[in-house]
């Protein structure tokens, strides 16, 4: 059965997006079949049925921040968005007065680890790039590309045992949106920005952030 989480998420975005069947499948990982039950009483308009067979423009939910004005986003590589986004994330971090540790040793999980000197902890944060879809909002992607033992590349959903929190960095807009594992839960591959999960920094500091011991500073 599925879980009520996914059914209030799939009619969020059906009411808020106007999203299709097809587009609710790619967000949340749910049969169309099952989307077309949620949803049968919140139809697209003839109008809209009609737009999702032409090319739409991109809709900034957010203006145009002055990095991507003076930069933008488009012929960058992977690596160099990887490398910006590392950069937002970490600068963030540290005028929130947090004690930033890069990840420098490959296999390691997270792209940054904060430390919490109170409770003698180790944060994993993954940083991720905020896509800008047709409509919508932004999206984060939850899940990584790794090789199977055919060396075929897959996407593996990132876990709780691995890193505390998935943040997205949105470049048009140079805001990072902050999500703990614990809000990802019922997302299979990716999960919309949303206002409420804007500069959410204050999460790292609940109860349930940080589940690896922080290693000694020998100092």
């Amino acid at each position: 059965m599925a879980k009520p989480a996914l059914r209030l998420e799939a009619r969020r975005l059906r009411i808020e997006e106007r999203l299709s069947l097809n587009k609710l499948q790619e967000r949340i990982g749910v049969a169309k079949s099952t989307l077309s039950l949620w949803c049968h009483d919140i139809p697209l308009t003839s109008e809209e049925l009609k737009g999702l067979r032409q090319p739409r423009t991109l809709i900034p939910r957010e203006p145009e921040s002055a990095l991507h004005k003076l930069r933008p986003a488009r012929g960058m590589s992977r690596s160099q968005k990887g490398n910006i986004g590392e950069a937002a994330i970490i600068l963030r971090l540290a005028m929130h007065g947090y004690t930033v540790v890069r990840s420098l040793f490959e296999g390691s999980k997270g792209d940054v680890m904060v430390e919490d000197r109170s409770r003698h902890k180790l944060i994993r944060l993954q940083v991720k790039w905020a896509r800008q879809e047709s409509v919508g909002r932004p999206v984060i992607k939850i899940t990584s590309l790794t090789k199977s033992r055919t060396r075929q590349q897959k996407r593996k959903r990132y876990s709780a045992a691995d890193i505390d929190f998935i943040v997205g960095y949105d470049y048009f807009a140079d805001i990072a949106y902050v999500f703990s594992m614990v809000e990802l839960a019922d997302h299979k591959q990716s999960v919309s920005t949303t206002p409420q999960a804007a500069e959410r920094w204050d999460k790292l500091l609940a109860p349930t952030a940080g589940l690896e011991p922080a290693k000694s500073s020998g100092s």
